[in-house]
């Protein structure tokens, strides 16, 4: 599951990722992601998506 939440965020196949999720009092779930880039240092800020729910 978290590899495909990875997927849809964009940053597969990532290492040094951070994924966050949060729930909503609409019980909607949302993830957001970032990972260092090993070569230039920089960190990338994925922004966050809805994912299941209708």
């Amino acid at each position: 599951m978290v590899g495909r939440i990875f997927d849809n965020l964009g940053v597969a196949p990532q290492t040094n990722a951070y994924l966050q999720l949060a729930t909503t009092p609409s019980d909607f779930v949302y993830a957001w992601a970032s990972y260092v880039d090993n070569k230039s240092t920089d960190q990338t800020f994925i922004r966050p998506i809805r994912i299941g729910g209708q």
